[in-house]
């Protein structure tokens, strides 16, 4: 099974974490939902999406229950529809989810769609205030809400914590996502890649970089980022595969090096270098952002100084000049690693 590395989190208006990249279970049924969420799971996902309409809440709660993931590491998202738009309502809702999935909270309950036909989602939102203050659920919303019906709740003091909406590369929604900064709310996005359909290979939208194929929100995006790669030190250096190698050789002589190699002496070096590969990609412009520990955290406790440090760079250094790397660009990798030094060493930072 293929482990992904876990998605960045977002903090919504309550302080509540959440990632930014789940599961979306529609339109499976209870039996498929339970295997693609313990999958999902196993494979490092951390948000799981559901809805009453979807019908296999059942599946979600005995996924997350099969899978090796405790509950608290899960961030459940749920919606309840049209017949519980009342403040009443939407308890019986909540309670009703909590029971089919046999969990004891939700991490974010929406109201699935406005249905202004019948008008009552200002009431059920003001259920969800209710819930949110029981401790039912740990962040609220709303789903398929246009800018009328977030005004209607702006004007009874109603900001929702996040609005999911259909938002994609065809479908930019410039007027809500403006409503959402201005406010303090967050954006969902269902379906942010299509469907199943052209978008994934509109070229437009769509490039190749390093074996793997990226989509951006629109071409302007697209060249920008691709402008990144192409000044980036990962670039320069010879991307993935040549920093790849780099970290391998690195390692060869920093546990041959009596002044640092006693600190790797209980470190599984299989994980030591995957991580190392992925925090330098990122430090130098690769196309991956770090998701690991900060710099400051990781290094917590370990006893390094400055020799220590010092001794490290050497062997960095050395590393690249025996891969012929040229001074300048071994100049801009110090540079890069000096930034991480008091991080490294628990010192506190220098004013600018």
């Amino acid at each position: 099974m293929t482990i992904i590395t876990p998605a960045p989190t977002l903090t919504l208006a309550n302080g509540v974490t959440m990632p930014l990249l789940g599961l979306g279970t529609w339109p499976m049924n209870d039996s498929e939902a339970a295997v693609a969420v313990a999958n999902a799971l196993d494979m490092g996902y951390r948000l799981v999406d559901t809805a009453e309409n979807y019908e296999n809440e059942r599946g979600v709660g005995e996924g997350i229950r099969k899978s090796g993931v405790s509950r608290a590491d899960v961030f459940v998202t749920t919606k309840f529809n049209r017949k519980w738009h009342s403040v009443d309502g939407a308890r019986e809702a909540c309670e009703a989810s909590l029971a089919r999935m046999g969990l004891d909270y939700i991490d974010l309950l929406l109201v699935h769609w406005p249905n202004p036909d019948q008008d009552r989602f200002v009431e059920a939102y003001q259920g969800l205030v209710r819930l949110l203050e029981a401790g039912l659920v740990r962040a609220i919303g709303t789903s398929n809400f246009k800018p009328a019906h977030l005004q209607r709740l702006f004007d009874v003091g109603l900001v929702p914590h996040l609005n999911q909406i259909q938002l994609d590369p065809y479908h930019l929604r410039n007027d809500l996502v403006d409503i959402h900064r201005a406010k303090g709310i967050a954006t969902g996005a269902w379906r942010p890649l299509g469907c199943g359909n052209a978008m994934l290979a509109d070229p437009a939208i769509t490039a190749e970089y390093e074996g793997r194929k990226w989509s951006f929100a629109k071409e302007a995006c697209k060249t920008k980022w691709l402008k990144a790669r192409e000044d980036s030190l990962y670039q320069k250096l010879g991307g993935k595969a040549a920093i790849d190698a780099a970290v391998e050789a690195f390692y060869v002589k920093v546990l041959a090096d009596d002044r640092v190699k006693h600190f790797f002496d209980d470190v599984s070096m299989d994980k030591q270098r995957r991580k190392q590969k992925e925090f330098l990609s990122a430090a130098f412009g690769g196309p991956l952002p770090w998701t690991g520990k900060d710099m400051r955290k990781a290094h917590e406790g370990m006893g390094l100084t400055e020799v220590h440090f010092n001794a490290i760079a050497e062997n960095l250094v050395n590393t690249l000049k025996d891969l012929k790397i040229s001074q300048d660009l071994i100049d801009q990798v110090v540079a890069v690693a000096l930034t991480t030094k008091d991080d490294v060493l628990g010192r506190a930072k220098k004013a600018n």
